[in-house]
């Protein structure tokens, strides 16, 4: 053999050489792409679970709804306290009225404090609510209106009365009252039900108060008189007069 005939032969051996490593490296390329989509697939579909599993509002289930305490129920009822205090007013509260679910701590509505009373021989009911400013409760006809609206949902045969305008000296501040009458779904008894809404034009502060008077109730009971007292005595001691007091 001539070393020109040897020479082709010898130079084949790198070309070979430098064809099986492109063909392992491009091997060993598709593996590891494979290797990848697996990985990266996984996850994929680990994250996706998670999320589902805490998500909300999605497929997964949902947790248990939070009970609260019905406002209305005066089963649990306890003798009043002789003082109601709420925030920066008080007033006096006479024998045979009972406390029912109060919420002397905040409520989820930011600096919300309501007191509930409960009459045992005629079935009156007052609540008192105090809001600081921090609510942000300003328009008082429309609040009368919606919070009237949405207890009107426990009544059926309901004739409303829009919010009018309180007479109130303007140095005070504003009120105005709204309510209905209706027959309570759960005893089928019928009702009035008044709400007075009061701001203070020092501060913004409004306070509240809701009576439910059954119509088997007289007008000159001493229930509809301690009534009216209470309401009085809260509204003066919150430093907004009503007209009656």
């Amino acid at each position: 053999m001539t070393y020109e005939d040897a020479t082709p032969a010898r130079a084949a051996g790198p070309v070979l050489l430098g064809r099986l490593k492109r063909i392992g490296l491009a091997v060993l390329a598709g593996v590891l792409a494979i290797a990848l989509g697996i990985t990266t697939w996984s996850w994929v579909t680990r994250g996706t679970w998670e999320l589902e599993s805490l998500w909300p509002f999605g497929n997964a289930a949902s947790p248990e709804p939070q009970e609260y305490p019905d406002p209305e129920n005066t089963k649990d009822a306890k003798p009043a306290s002789t003082e109601q205090v709420l925030d920066d007013t008080k007033f006096s509260v006479p024998a045979g009225w009972s406390e029912y679910v109060n919420d002397q701590q905040p409520l989820p509505e930011p600096g919300r404090l309501v007191t509930r009373l409960f009459h045992a021989d005629t079935g009156v009911l007052l609540q008192v609510t105090s809001v600081t400013p921090k609510s942000k409760l300003s328009d008082l006809a429309s609040a009368c209106n919606i919070v009237s609206a949405e207890t009107q949902k426990q009544f059926k045969d309901i004739t409303a009365t829009e919010a009018i305008a309180v007479g109130i000296n303007q140095t005070q501040g504003a009120g105005f009252t709204c309510g209905f009458h209706g027959t309570r779904l759960r005893d089928d008894v019928p009702n009035t039900v008044t709400f007075i809404f009061l701001l203070r034009a020092s501060d913004n502060h409004v306070l509240t108060l809701r009576s439910i008077v059954p119509d088997s109730v007289s007008g000159g009971s001493a229930a509809r008189q301690e009534l009216a007292g209470m309401n009085c005595t809260a509204s003066l001691n919150f430093g907004v007069t009503l007209p009656f007091c």
